[in-house]
């Protein structure tokens, strides 16, 4: 069991995230079975999101999984006005998971998550927001939000309409693409679309890898299509978000994946109609690349945290040894905040970059305040990239 220590807790300079362009992952339910690509294990993800203006101080986001009561929390939740430094606090939210709450009436990917978030004020008529979301909410199997998007938040934009309830000005695309390849690409318009099949049949088109129309499952089902990467794309409910499932709901539909070992991959935005009639082009695109080999899997319970033998120490403890692929280093976060965004509440305490060794590990955290609480979450790793955070354990620092 190695013992690593280090004298100074440092702040992780956590990168913004780029409107129009972002990097957190995505795929549907279930790792899956029938023979596709997609072995792994998929994240919890985001489905979209719904807002009128018949209820101005209540925003509802849509995941594909169930989330874990016990790891949501308001501080998880950001609402700032795009052109500007204002916030909206998040008073109060209301989780209701199962068949029918994942915002997708399709029956092969409606199982997952509602959660209503109550603002403490009305949203502005005819402004757009930055709805932000932490890589710590997570599914009841323990994986987090966008798992393997090196534990960054995930932001989108949306705008409300005006007092008619009609939608002005140019519209914003958020492409929520990834890369890594146990995800599927995601895409966000900040106000829903009419005509859907068409835009989803030209999105399918206009994704390419290698300047090459990537080949599509259109049935989501146990048959495995024959070096097909991901299924067709869907919309959700609200016609607002746009993304590629790679499986659905259950043990036995075919999972996919994209392919690793570092292909570009390119998606379009294609014209689209927006509800009050207005047409537009030219909405933008993003690319991406992938692993070069499948990063580490991930941890589904919390560290063991207790008070350290010295003034301002903590003792941690995990273990790892049967997570697929292997991880073969560690990155250990601290935190007096139990949740809270990854750029504001969580900076890496283990100065050096890496835990090695064997499991079960350790690592003795120092130079943090005497008696305080804190909270503490790890992130597996190998040659190919970061996973996500776990749950986190909590402990008192010595006096």
């Amino acid at each position: 069991m190695l013992k690593k220590s280090r004298k100074t807790f440092m702040a992780l300079a956590a990168a913004a995230m780029l409107l129009v362009s972002v990097s957190p992952a995505s795929a549907l339910n279930s790792n899956g079975g029938g023979g596709g690509t997609g072995t792994g294990n998929k994240p919890l993800s985001l489905n979209g999101y719904k807002f009128t203006n018949s209820s101005r101080n209540t925003l509802y986001l849509y995941f594909d999984r169930a989330i874990d009561s016990a790891q949501l929390d308001v501080s998880q939740f950001k609402v700032k006005e795009h052109s500007s430094a204002t916030t909206v606090n998040v008073s109060s939210k209301t989780l209701t998971t199962g068949n029918g709450y994942s915002g997708t009436s399709d029956s092969q990917l409606d199982n997952g998550s509602t959660v209503a978030l109550t603002l403490a004020s009305n949203l502005s008529y005819d402004t757009q927001y930055d709805i932000t979301l932490s890589p710590t909410i997570a599914a009841s199997n323990g994986i987090t939000l966008g798992n393997y998007n090196g534990h960054q938040d995930t932001t989108f934009v949306m705008k409300t309409p005006n007092s008619g309830g009609s939608y002005t000005g140019t519209p914003t695309v958020t492409f929520l693409t990834t890369t890594k390849w146990e995800a599927n690409p995601v895409v966000v318009i900040d106000r829903p679309i009419t005509n859907v099949s068409t835009v989803l049949s030209n999105l399918s088109t206009n994704f390419k890898k290698s300047g090459t129309t990537v080949t599509q499952d259109s049935v989501i089902d146990s048959t495995a299509v024959s070096g097909a990467e991901t299924y067709t794309p869907h919309a959700n409910d609200e016609h607002n978000t746009l993304f590629f499932p790679l499986t659905g709901k259950g043990s036995t539909n075919t999972a996919y994946n994209l392919t690793q070992s570092s292909n570009s991959y390119t998606i379009t935005m294609p014209n689209f109609t927006d509800v009050s009639s207005n047409s537009y082009s030219s909405a933008g695109s993003a690319s991406f690349t992938t692993v070069s080999s499948d990063i580490a899997g991930w941890i589904g319970s919390a560290p063991t945290v207790s008070t350290g033998a010295a003034s301002g120490e903590l003792d941690i403890t995990w273990s790892a040894g049967s997570i697929t692929p292997v991880a073969t280093q560690f990155d250990v976060y601290i935190s007096t905040a139990e949740f809270g965004l990854a750029s504001t509440n969580w900076a890496s305490a283990d100065t050096s970059g890496t835990v090695t060794g064997s499991s079960p590990y350790s690592y003795t955290a120092t130079g943090l305040t005497p008696g305080q609480l804190y909270y503490v979450r790890i992130v597996p790793k190998n040659a190919a990239g970061v996973a996500g955070f776990t749950i986190a354990g909590s402990g008192t620092a010595g006096e």
